[in-house]
């Protein structure tokens, strides 16, 4: 399991909660006999308008209701750290091709000082 923090994000992504797939899950986690007992835990899953898949298991609070919250927030981060990755990186594919650009047949040169166009 992987842990890191989110940044905020500029451009976040709306998510609207009917689209989302979520399961109550126990925590399965030390904490005692309310852990164990009730089903506090969401595993969310989304699919964004494109077909990628975004999945989270949130058990971070004692409350079903928080954990639900939590969810939609982290799969809103983690869509919206997906687009930003994305842009860069076609930001840096158009770069790099402005390299390669062919510069097309001159149709009319000058030459010296006062511009004279030759034939």
């Amino acid at each position: 399991m992987q842990a890191f923090r989110l940044p905020a994000a500029m451009d976040a992504v709306r998510i609207d909660p009917a689209t989302v797939e979520r399961q109550a899950i126990r925590a399965g986690r030390p904490g005692g006999q309310h852990q164990n007992n009730t089903s506090s835990a969401i595993r969310a899953r989304w699919t964004s308008a494109d077909g990628k898949v975004y999945a989270v298991v949130v058990r971070d609070n004692r409350s079903q209701h928080q954990n639900r919250r939590l969810a939609l927030e982290r799969l809103a981060a983690l869509a919206a750290a997906e687009k930003a990755e994305a842009d860069a990186a076609r930001e840096g594919e158009t770069w790099a091709l402005h390299g390669q650009l062919q510069r097309g047949e001159p149709r009319r040169i000058f030459e010296g000082r006062w511009f004279k166009e030759l034939k």
